[in-house]
């Protein structure tokens, strides 16, 4: 399998499309086939699901602005979600999830909505790091 994923290439041959064998101009088709609404309506959830890995190695992933040429994106920066355990209900504060994010990357955002679930107490943020 790992030969196989590591010869992919974009460069290949084309191949022959895949017939569609619905009626393409029905007014109430539902487009549950179209690639490309399927890509479009996803990104943002795969960009804010980030990091992404395949076979153990990480993915990095850009959204490309209207302009922006993408050979001048640099891919050396990823996000990731922390979570610090077993802290006090005081020391539970955006402000700490700031200081230990800047310590630890650049901090990005702090997600309050999942402070406490039953006994476990934690604090989860989002920073950025240099990978």
């Amino acid at each position: 399998m790992e030969a196989n994923i590591a010869n992919l290439n974009l460069d290949d041959e084309k191949e022959a499309p895949i017939p569609y064998e619905g009626d393409l101009h029905k007014e109430d088709e539902d487009h549950q086939f179209c690639l490309v609404g399927k890509a479009l309506t996803g990104i943002k959830r795969v960009l804010d699901g980030m990091p992404w890995s395949f076979s153990r190695h990480l993915l990095v992933f850009h959204q490309l602005m209207i302009g922006e040429d993408p050979k001048q994106v640099l891919l050396n920066r990823t996000y990731f979600w922390i979570q610090v355990y077993n802290l006090s209900y005081g020391a539970i504060l955006e402000g700490l999830a700031r200081k230990l994010g800047d310590f630890i990357g650049q901090f990005i955002q702090c997600d309050a909505a999942l402070i406490s679930i039953g006994e476990r107490r934690y604090l989860r943020f989002r920073i950025k790091v240099d990978v």
